[in-house]
């Protein structure tokens, strides 16, 4: 498996008991109209907490009596319904936006009242129409001014309204003069237009301002009683200044009101508006909403209404009242005036309420009452959190609290103290007394006591509150004792229970709850129900955990928050919820999926009324998008920790089925089952909209680079569209072939690649469909699909956070049974199958993975059940460092970090496409695939093919040591100390690794270029091997199909144990590889290891007892003994073996390890708990979730690494736990705490050499030589010994001391010791045997001494090795530098490519240095020639420079040296070199090679190879020429070669003609090739005169053309005769030589090469030519012969003719002959191209 062990797939269930009205109910955005200051009030803190139910459940609202509404309010009242968010209007939404939360007193609609009779006033509406006002959002606006208008008297002597209409430009749409009547103005309000473009404001305020506030336009400037006032009305950001245009404004006497809809920009409202802003500054969150407003401006404008009165015609209340008990009086004492007492005056802040002559003030919602009685502050959104002052338990409502009392009392009249049910306080009084209890309330009606009045008949009595005493004036009260204090009663911030603690108080929660780390408030408490997986199937159930849903409600649809952790799920009756999972735990060793987890959110949020099908998360936003069975779409918003209604959305035409974020959160695309398509921005603007007619949608994805959409059809078919929404294609489904019936598609899930990819190109775009088929690409138009047919009706799928592992969930019809049952199935990106999840339940509906992947969510039925995941990560453990991988975003190789826990040091190297991470010992295993583009030098295999994989042996601190390319595919890899084995399906594959001790880092990068000696073998699984050596490995053999594959493997150092899928095991033998035996097991394996195979008994029996450990792939860990011989006693109180293995089985295993140094010890990993058996004996188990590094002197060493790779580029210490077992811990205990003595008995009775050597260490503490040296012995730790000994033998007590501070690494102390005594030589020595070279520098410059200066070069030279072994180059020059070590500083040169310095180095050197050859070598490798040859040369060794100058191509170079030593091996290795070049058809780099080499007759024979191939493939003549001149030079440069060599032999002995005469008799002996030698430009001849006689026909040399062209007949052995005589033909026609043409076409006709379709064109055409010509010569043709009295006569090669002067041009090079006054005319030789002298 590549990505997934699921040794532990728990599903924790957690049961949240009681009602949701426990959580705080945080509806939507609470959509309230509101000033900045103060808010419009949303709901009384004293309505009854009865209002906290579902909309369905309402049935009246109770109100306190100082709150009873008027006639007229009341009325209003019953048109509202309370719905957990607010009161909304009856009827619920009807378009988009119609419902609003608002105080019960303001809920009426000004405009429904009466005209107020206002003081006139000139009123212009400045109304923003720009694009993002959509236009029924505009249709809105305008009632909105209708609804104003109608509210205003207007007329010429009242109020006049005006109109400006802006965008980017301004349209004043009519003026205050226009109209003075109301059905007119409204007429022309309803004619609007929007302008829809930009969001000029500061313009439009301008244009206002001097065009609209003007006399012209109707404006009373003359009039100082008439106020200007300007309302504007927008719902963006302006797009240009406001701020000094509203300031010239507000000074010319206009008084702004700013009113802000939606995504307004609160500070440009604030600087539009006049002063004070709390009432000039409005804010709407929807244009829906917006004539809520009419109410507050009609207040504004007109003058305030009292509580719901009408008004006289001076905003007077003179209408009907009712008194304090709801009853009508009419006739209520105004006072001697006729006026009420607010009438009259009142010094209120926000609201006066007449109380018979008098008056009270109150508050606006959202503000509280100040002690003072008239002033007003703002309330708190979390008031309880604040401060409050209920007795028992106080809960927020909207701004406001409301308390509550606990289980067995009842709120007291003071709405904040409880008294108990049973009235143990009445026990004076007669509760059968009727008439105690009858008659008028006189508590109700008002009282003195300090704290509670209890009525009593007719009259009233005072009582304390608990830990109280009532005092003498039977009203106040006073503390029982002095002294004690009742904290909780004086006032406490616990949001359940306080509980008294002696001066102070401790919080507590209810049943259910959990205190939070604050110890005041409380979340939902997770209760576990544990219930095994009773069926047993291939799904490990550990534990399931499950949150209920009340009310059995169904589920639809579950997303889980990767990046916050908030959980959103979706159901039946509008449910939606969000939750968040928290692990609070203390404990370090206690983290991730082993520690607790608690419910830190738990929030309902009502909007919804349909079932809510469709959830999706923007976690770069914050934002949660919803949406339900009737189309509604709500998006969400994070505020102050509660989610709240952003934004709302209803088409009203079809139902949304699909909604998906891009990938960096800026669009959303929603599809609508009806075919329409939205795309809108993250701030609620419509990008643009699509309707897909004739098509029925069903899904949505975009790609992770936001340019592509895929929508998925309701057929099955899945269309891909740009992002503008323009269509591509239609995607090809290659996984429905052969599939038949109805499908549809499950769900499409394209992963981002924000967590990396698992290899490069690895497909992550997945598609599937309701009958399990999937397909999963590389990209949209991927030809080559991965198809998986998952046999199950799935009903969704969605990546992990890194694209590693694919959830599918649906349901699975079992092959015995009837119905259904819920399963999960897991596969990688390549259609790997890894796991399958059985799921309790009737019908799953949703999956959504955690961020890390450790978990997942599915929404079954009414619940959600999570399952963690346990990740096979790639990781391994060795030489204390942790090995581990994971991918970046931004890389395609995987990360690999080398993590060294004991120097916290980390050191990082890339590799691509990694499948697997194996360590032992000192070493690890990279298996990887092998990189095409890089080459290969030894990754060929002995058949010639490519290999595809390659394993690197790496050290601990990530630097390859050596590699093994290898064609078998390494899904499986074990290693020992000396043997990598790695497996396939089919075949295993045996490298026999060695390492040399000590490597510098010139030998390590050298070490893949030579050939190791190890022994490769490659073995089939359904071989029989006997251990016979194999030369060399059949890598043929190993791709054989087998029946029964390898599913794991493990090896020690003598035995290799092979798993197979049926289960059968497979066990050979090491070195040697014989199969030696089978064993049979009932499961298929997952998991396999061998305990330490041996041990050395004290009796000096060695007993052997092999046994296996199985995990197989349901999680169930089982046992094997392999081999037992003899079983006794071994010395030490521990019978060799004990219990039976076979009965033994541990269920929800995921991880095990022997212990290294006991065979019967080991550790295994179950669910979350650590387990360390002894003879199959359990210790009790440790809570932890880590993996097991290392168990080894009993101590477990275990690391977090799902706590590491949150951060994998910081590991952290913290992460890495050390376990002891019981035994360890018992043993340290008894030495701390009762002595060695007591405790050396108890290690008798239980040995282990790690317990002697604890007692050992413990008695050297003390000094206690005799005891530490027996428990030495008993552990056979001889150094221990001779230690005792030696410390024996020291007299001085000190140095006793700081050896024992040495022993146990208190190195520090003990250093600090030696120098107290004055022995530095001791420091030093103890810092050397500590490899601390740093601290051995330093004392050396301390101090002097004989040896110091080869101790100081000694120190050097190990810190320049330290930063060597670093790679830290630079670092490393330093040192070595001033430690004199020349071989280190070459080697540092060239790793830090500083070729100057090593060329100096090499200067420097003396001759025949040792270091010479290794220096000449790294010039070489870098292809530096030059000094190369330099340092080979100086320590005499010119044929390693030879060498190099071949391997480099420096030919005259190698030449040159090998002439200048008498080297004779020059000729071989250019015909070696040669032929590899003319075997991989380079044929030129031949060619030049031979001429570097001054090899001409070779290189010219290759050359006129290359040219008669030219010729033959009828490539373009001038190309042709070439060749043949360039192979003729060659040809001239070997004969100029031979002259100057003989003349160079005959200098002074032979004349000059002897010599020329002699090397022309040497070319005839060594000339292979005579046609070569000695007509050398015979083909560039024929092609030369071939161009030539075309030129001349061309440019109308006719004459001249036909001579050339019949000398061309000369040259038929190198031009084909169809090609000369046919432009001898059209050449002589042109002539009108018909008789020359004649005799053309009749060769032509003759030639045999001729097709008989061509021989016929050609006939035909003489036929043509013939009967219109004569075939005789129009005049005598003169045949210029080229025979001369002496011979042949030269031919011109400017003019093609025979040339009979005596005195002609001839070419110094090719020696060809041209006329004088024709070759006048040219620069060069036409024919060699040689400059003319």
């Amino acid at each position: 498996m590549i990505s997934l062990t699921w040794g532990l797939m728990c599903f924790i269930s957690i049961q949240v008991s009681g009602s949701l009205a426990i959580a705080p109910k945080f509806g939507s955005r609470h959509r309230q109209i509101h000033s900045i200051s103060p808010s419009v009030s949303r709901v009384s803190p004293r309505v009854s907490t009865r209002g906290h139910q579902r909309p369905g459940n309402v049935k009246s609202i109770e109100l306190t009596s100082d709150e009873m509404p008027s006639v007229e309010r009341f009325q209003d009242v019953q048109l509202i319904e309370y719905n957990g968010r607010g009161f909304q209007q009856k009827g619920g939404r009807t378009g988009t936006n119609n419902y609003l939360t608002q105080d019960i007193g303001t809920a009426v609609n000004g405009a429904t009242r009466s005209n107020c009779r206002n003081r006139p006033i000139d009123l212009v509406f400045i109304i923003d129409s720009s694009r993002s006002v959509r236009p029924a959002e505009f249709e809105k606006a305008k009632e909105f001014l209708q609804d104003m208008v109608d509210s205003l008297e207007v007329g010429s002597d009242s109020t006049r309204v005006g109109l400006v209409n802006y965008a980017s430009t301004v349209q004043i749409e009519f003026l205050l003069k226009t109209y003075f009547d109301k059905s007119a103005m409204k007429q022309a309000l309803a004619r609007i237009e929007p302008l829809s473009s930009g969001t000029m404001t500061g313009m439009a305020i301008q244009t206002a301002m001097e065009k609209a506030f003007t006399a012209e336009a109707g404006a009373r400037t003359t009039s100082t009683s008439i106020t200007k006032v300007a309302i504007i009305v927008t719902d963006g950001r302006p797009q240009d200044k406001v701020e000094e245009v509203s300031a010239a404004a507000r000074a010319s006497g206009i008084e702004i009101y700013a009113v802000g809809v939606d995504r307004a920009d609160m500070m440009s409202l604030r600087l539009m508006a006049s002063q004070p802003l709390d009432d000039h500054v409005f804010y709407v969150e929807t244009y829906g909403v917006i004539e809520k407003l009419t109410s507050k401006f009609r207040e504004t404008l007109c003058g305030k209404d009292d509580e719901g009165s009408g008004n006289d015609d001076y905003g007077l209340g003179l209408g009907d009242r009712k008194d304090g008990n709801g009853i009508n009086n009419e006739n209520v004492d105004k006072g001697n005036d006729g006026l009420d007492a607010c009438a009259r005056g009142h010094n209120c802040q926000h609201i006066c309420v007449n109380s018979g002559d008098s008056y009270n003030c109150q508050c606006r919602a959202g503000y509280v009452l100040n002690p003072d009685q008239k002033t007003c502050s703002r309330k708190n959104l979390y008031a309880c959190a604040q401060g409050h002052d209920c007795q028992h338990i106080c809960t927020n409502n909207d701004d406001s609290y409301i308390c509550s009392c606990q289980l067995g009392y009842v709120l007291n009249a003071d709405q904040k103290t409880c008294s108990s049910k049973n009235m143990d306080f009445l026990n004076s009084f007669d509760i059968n007394d009727k008439d105690d209890f009858s008659g008028v309330d006189t508590c109700a009606q008002g009282h003195d006591c300090m704290h509670t009045c209890v009525r009593s008949g007719d009259s009233e009595i005072c009582m304390c509150h608990e830990g109280y005493v009532l005092n003498a004036d039977q009203k106040t009260c006073s503390r029982k004792t002095p002294g004690c204090s009742d904290p909780c009663a004086n006032g406490h911030d616990c949001q359940h229970i306080c509980i008294n603690n002696d001066d102070s108080y401790i919080c507590d929660c209810h049943e259910g709850y959990v205190l939070n780390p604050d110890m005041k408030t409380c979340s939902q408490e997770m209760r576990s129900e544990i219930t095994q997986d009773a069926c047993k199937c291939e799904a490990q159930i550990l534990f399931q955990t499950k949150i209920a849903i009340p009310n059995n409600i169904h589920l639809k649809c579950v997303s889980w928050n990767k990046d916050q952790g908030f959980i959103a799920c979706g159901g039946d009756d509008g449910l939606l919820r969000v939750l968040k999972l928290e692990t609070q735990t203390d404990d370090a060793k206690l983290k991730g999926l082993a520690a607790p987890s608690n419910l830190s959110m738990n929030q309902t949020l009502d909007g919804h009324s349909g079932a809510v099908q469709v959830v999706t998360w923007n976690e770069q936003y914050e934002k949660l998008t919803t949406s339900d069975q009737n189309g509604l779409i709500i998006v969400w918003m994070l505020y102050k920790g509660a989610w709240y209604e952003e934004m709302i959305n209803n088409r009203n035409k079809s139902v949304v089925r699909s909604m998906s974020w891009n990938a960096d959160g800026q669009k959303i695309c929603i599809v609508y089952e009806d075919g329409a398509v939205i795309v809108g921005s993250v701030d609620g603007n419509r990008i643009w909209g699509k309707e897909l007619k004739g098509n029925q949608l069903a899904h949505v994805a975009w790609s992770p680079d936001s340019k592509i959409l895929l929508f998925g059809m309701a057929n099955g078919e899945v269309q891909i569209y740009d992002n503008q929404g323009n269509f591509i294609m239609k995607m090809t489904i290659s996984c429905l072939t052969n599939s038949t019936g109805a499908i549809s598609i499950a769900g499409i899930h394209w992963y981002a690649g924000t967590g990396g990819y698992v290899e490069p190109d690895c497909p992550c775009l997945a598609i599937c469909f309701d009958n399990g088929r999937c397909q999963i690409m590389r990209y949209e138009n991927d030809e080559n699909p991965v198809c998986i047919d998952t046999m199950m009706n799935v009903v969704s799928i969605q990546w992990n956070h890194c694209g590693s592992v694919l959830a599918v969930a649906g349901s699975l019809r079992a092959a015995n049974m009837d119905k259904e049952f819920n399963v999960v199935q897991f596969y990688t990106p390549f259609g790997e199958h890894l796991r399958t999840l059985k799921v309790p339940g009737k019908q799953m509906s949703g999956v959504g993975w955690e961020g890390g992947g450790l978990r997942i969510g599915l929404a079954v039925d009414s619940y959600i059940y999570f399952a963690n995941i346990r990740p096979d990560y790639k990781w391994g453990y060795c030489c204390s460092t942790v090995v581990y991988a994971y991918t970046k975003p931004e890389r395609q190789e995987y990360c690999v970090v080398f993590w060294d826990t004991k120097n916290n040091e980390k050191f990082v190297k890339y590799v691509k496409s990694l499948m697997s991470i194996t360590t032992s010992g000192d070493f690890c295993i990279l298996a990887s695939k092998a990189d095409n583009t890089q080459p290969q030098e030894d990754a060929e295999l002995e058949s010639g093919s490519h290999a595809r994989y390659v394993l690197i042996l790496c050290n601990s601190i990530g630097t390859p040591l050596d590699s093994k390319y290898i064609d078998i595919d390494p899904q499986f890899v074990t290693m020992t100390k000396t043997h990598v084995i790695a497996a396939s399906k089919e075949a295993f594959y045996l490298w026999q690794y060695r390492v040399a001790k000590k490597l510098t880092a010139l030998e390590i990068n050298q070490v893949t270029r030579t050939k190791k000696e190890g022994r490769e073998r490659v073995y089939h699984i359904d071989s029989n091997p006997s251990g016979a050596h194999d030369s060399s490995p059949d890598f043929a053999k190993a791709f054989t199909a087998t029946r029964d594959p390898i599913c794991c493997i493990t090896a020690t150092d003598k035995t290799l144990i092979v798993g197979r899928e049926s289960g059968t095991i497979h066990k050979y033998s090491l070195p040697n590889v014989v199969l030696i035996q089978k064993y049979t097991l009932n499961n298929r394996a997952y998991y396999l290891s061998l305990n330490c195979n041996s041990r050395q008994a004290q009796i000096g029996i060695i007993i052997f007892f092999s046994r296996l450990a199985i995990i197989d792939i349901a999680g169930v860990l089982t046992l094997l003994d392999l081999e037992v011989r003899g079983s006794t006693d071994d010395g030490t109180g521990n019978q060799a073996s004990a219990g039976d293995p076979s009965k033994f089985e541990r269920k929800d295993v995921w991880d095990m390890k022997w212990a290294n140094d006991n065979p019967d010890l080991f550790a295994m990993m179950e669910k979350t708990r650590m387990y360390v058996f002894r003879n199959l004996d359990p210790e009790e188990p440790i809570q932890t979730s880590g993996y097991i590094c290392n168990f080894e002197d009993l101590e477990i060493k275990s690391v977090l690494l799902d706590e590491i790779m949150k951060d994998p580029e910081r590991p952290n210490k913290d992460n890495l736990i050390n376990f002891e077992i019981r035994s360890l811990r018992d043993s340290r205990a008894l030495i701390e705490k009762v002595g060695i003595e007591d405790a050396s008995q108890f290690i008798e009775d239980n040995p282990h050499p790690r317990l002697w050597r604890l007692l050992a260490e413990a008695a050297l503490q003390k000094l206690d030589l005799k005891t530490a040296e027996q428990a030495f012995v008993r552990c056979k730790d001889y150094q221990g010994i001779e230690f005792v000994k030696r410390l024996g033998n020291l007299q001085n007590e000190p140095m006793k001391q700081a050896e024992v501070a040495a022993y146990f690494s208190r190195f520090e102390e003990a250093e600090r010791m030696y120098l107290d005594m004055d022995r530095r030589d001791l420091a030093i020595s103890l810092r050397i045997k500590l490899g601390d070279w740093f601290r051995v520098l330093q004392l050396l410059k301390t101090g002097s001494g004989d040896s110091d200066d080869a101790l100081l070069e000694q120190a050097y030279n190990a810190i320049g090795d330290y930063f060597a072994d670093r790679q830290k180059w630079v670092n490393a020059v330093q040192y070595y530098l001033q430690g004199r070590n020349q071989e280190r500083l070459a080697e540092c040169y060239y790793m830090l490519e500083d070729y100057d310095d090593l060329e100096r180095l090499t200067i420097l050197l003396p001759e025949n240095h040792k270091l010479l050859p290794e220096i000449g070598q790294m010039f070489a490798t870098v292809g530096m020639c030059e000094q190369a040859v330099n340092a080979y040369l100086k320590c005499n060794q010119p044929k390693a420079a030879v060498d190099t100058c071949v391997h480099l191509n420096q030919w005259n170079k190698a030449v040159e040296l090998a002439r200048t030593h008498n080297m004779k091996e020059i000729k071989s290795l250019l015909s070696k070199y040669a032929s590899h070049l003319l075997e991989k058809n380079k044929t030129l780099e031949a060619v030049e090679l031979y001429q570097k080499a001054h090899h001409f007759l070779d290189a010219a024979k290759l050359m006129f190879k290359i040219a008669d191939e030219e010729a033959k493939k009828r490539t373009r003549p001038l190309r042709v020429k070439k060749l043949y001149v360039l192979a003729a030079r060659l040809v001239e440069n070997y004969h100029e070669q031979v002259k100057t060599s003989q003349q160079t032999k005959a200098k002074g002995k032979k004349s000059e003609a002897t010599s020329a005469l002699a090397g022309l008799l040497e070319e005839d002996a060594t000339s292979a090739d005579n046609r070569i030698v000695d007509f050398a430009w015979r083909g560039a001849e024929a092609y030369h005169f071939f161009l030539l006689a075309q030129r001349q026909l061309y440019e109308g040399y006719m004459e001249n053309a036909m001579q050339t062209a019949l000398h061309l007949r000369e040259y038929e052995d190198i031009i084909p005769s169809v090609e000369i005589y046919s432009l001898l033909a059209i050449c002589a026609s042109a002539n009108r030589a018909f008789g020359t043409c004649s005799q053309a076409f009749i060769k032509l006709e003759s030639l045999e090469s001729l097709e008989p379709e061509q021989r016929q064109q050609y006939e035909d055409l003489a036929l043509e030519i013939f009967t219109k010509h004569a075939p005789k010569d129009a005049r005598i043709i003169e045949q210029r012969s080229s025979e001369g009295s002496e011979g042949k006569l030269p031919t011109c090669i400017v003019t093609g003719l025979p040339i009979q002067e005596y005195q002609f041009w001839m070419c110094s090079v090719c020696k060809h002959c041209a006329q004088e006054q024709e070759i006048s005319k040219y620069n060069c030789c036409p024919l060699c191209h040689t400059p003319v002298a």
